[in-house]
């Protein structure tokens, strides 16, 4: 995995938390500038943490959208 630096009050349970410096995005970046020939995408790093399901989920995107909770059925 990766490691995260910063404010451990910065990571909020279900919120979406964006980290402007990550050991992940700078990975994914230099991942990429070795396996392409074109400038990599202008990627940000998000994270939103479900504790009752004990899930994190992160993600580089270029921009995220958040809409009102869906229902399962």
């Amino acid at each position: 995995m990766f490691e995260l630096s910063g404010k451990p009050d910065a990571l909020s349970l279900g919120d979406l938390t964006e980290f402007e410096e990550s050991e992940f995005l700078v990975r994914t970046t230099e991942a990429w500038r070795s396996v392409s020939g074109h400038t990599p995408p202008l990627l940000r790093h998000f994270r939103i943490l479900f504790l009752s399901e004990n899930l994190a989920f992160n993600v580089l995107a270029e921009d995220v959208i958040l809409s009102e909770a869906l229902s399962v059925d």
